[in-house]
């Protein structure tokens, strides 16, 4: 027969459950429970077997007891199967049997047991392995060891893109890094810089104060006179002549004399009657305010380590070719060993202007020629004809037969050729930079 007691233990004490116990089962004079040889102390620990001892031994059996803190030992057993080890906790029931000498000793071993939560920690402690990361890069410029080869910034093959200079001198900054244009016409479209950012604009070497250049076009709207004509009814020679010339000068048909006799001539050229006009052009020989235009990437920088005493910085690229350069603000000389110096402008005013221009047509360059006067062989400038068109005598008397004839101008001259001499274009006024900046390069 096994006998069971239900108990709670409360520190180093056991107090029954229910204050019951089973069929042939006692309670000796001190308050123990006699167990009968082969019930569940047995089965359940062979401590138990102490209890079998009077007195002092239970005492010992106690002892076993506390052989629940070795119990503890299994919290290192619990980082495999925590939860097997609480069963066997449920065995130590058994071996409270022997809590007779010491129960409270006993029930320490519960509190071990509690132990066991402790090694659940550990599974937390495996999220370690989370932490393992990739392998760092080198950040070539932050002047640190990042990927731990024990080579840093420019000593490191990583930064290969990257090449040590000389560090800023006092009061400058670096680094930089230019595209130059030639400022020819509209400004160019800025090229973005490496890393993708837009450059900073600068202007470089204004322009001088200039005097437009004007031009003229051919002349337009010269005209000519006819040239005179001198003509006589009383000789076939040209003897005698009388000047017809503004008898004929509106072009209509006229009959100025009567006879059987005529003969005629030029008497001397076309003349110029008007000029005409010519139209100016003005341009700027430079109408762009600057020589060239600089466009800059980069930023100040401390530069990186690898370079012993001098610096780490990014080397140039395809479009921004370089040499790295250390900038100022204002104006200065370049410092030893950055003698490739300019100072360019974050703005400017152009103030810069040309008085109007002018052409005057130069009259002894216009041609007048092509005046023809034409003879008719009726009174109304009809039948047969002869023309009048030099200074040579014409006899025009077989045309006068029957005392029949007529005349009139039948081609005005035309004006041909002429020049205009320009004038104006003056100068004035100049290019005002804005914020000067000093660049000096390698």
């Amino acid at each position: 027969m096994s006998c069971r007691f239900p108990w709670v233990v409360f520190g180093a004490s056991v107090v029954l459950g229910s204050g019951l116990l089973t069929a042939g089962c006692a309670l000796d004079s001190e308050g123990v429970a006699d167990f009968p040889p082969g019930t569940g102390a047995d089965a359940g620990n062979d401590v138990s077997s102490g209890g079998a001892n009077p007195g002092g031994g239970g005492g010992a059996g106690g002892i076993a007891g506390s052989g629940g803190d070795g119990g503890a030992g299994g919290i290192a057993g619990s980082g495999g199967d925590g939860g097997a080890g609480g069963i066997a906790g449920s065995g130590g029931d058994g071996g409270a049997g022997g809590i007779a000498g010491s129960g409270g000793d006993g029930g320490a071993g519960g509190i071990a047991g509690s132990g066991g939560d402790g090694g659940a920690g550990g599974n937390a402690g495996s999220g370690g392995d989370g932490g393992s990361g990739g392998t760092p890069t080198e950040d070539c410029l932050d002047r640190v060891d990042n990927d731990m080869d024990n080579r840093v910034d420019c000593a490191d093959s990583d930064c290969s893109d990257h090449s040590c200079v000389d560090g800023t001198p006092p009061g400058w900054e670096g680094y930089f890094y230019m595209h130059t244009w030639t400022f020819d016409g509209a400004e160019p479209t800025p090229i973005p810089c490496p890393d993708g950012s837009a450059p900073r604009r600068y202007y470089q070497d204004p322009q001088p104060t200039e005097d437009c250049t004007c031009t003229c076009s051919p002349v337009t709207g010269a005209t000519c006179a006819p040239a005179p004509i001198g003509c006589t009814t009383s000789s076939a020679s040209c003897n005698n002549l009388s000047n017809w010339t503004s008898d004929l000068a509106d072009g209509a048909c006229h009959k100025p004399g009567s006879g059987a006799i005529l003969s005629c001539r030029l008497t001397g050229p076309s003349v110029l009657a008007s000029a005409g006009s010519c139209t100016p052009t003005q341009q700027w020989p430079h109408p762009e305010p600057f020589r060239y235009i600089q466009d800059v990437c980069g930023s100040p920088i401390l530069g990186g380590a690898g370079c012993g005493s001098r610096v780490c910085v990014p080397n140039p690229t395809h479009d921004y070719p370089g040499p790295v350069c250390i900038r100022k603000l204002g104006t200065a000389s370049c410092p030893p060993g950055w003698n490739t110096g300019m100072t360019v402008y974050s703005a400017y005013d152009d103030l810069r202007t040309c008085s109007a221009c002018s052409c005057g047509p130069q009259a002894d360059t216009i041609t007048c020629a092509g005046t023809v006067y034409t003879v008719y062989d009726d009174n109304s400038c009809g039948g047969d004809t002869e023309t009048v068109s030099s200074t040579s005598c014409n006899n025009l008397s077989g045309l006068a037969d029957f005392l029949t004839w007529s005349i009139r101008l039948t081609s005005y001259p035309a004006a041909s050729g002429g020049t205009c001499q320009p004038s104006g274009g003056v100068g004035d006024g100049a290019v005002s930079p804005v914020d000067p900046v000093v660049f000096c390069c390698k």
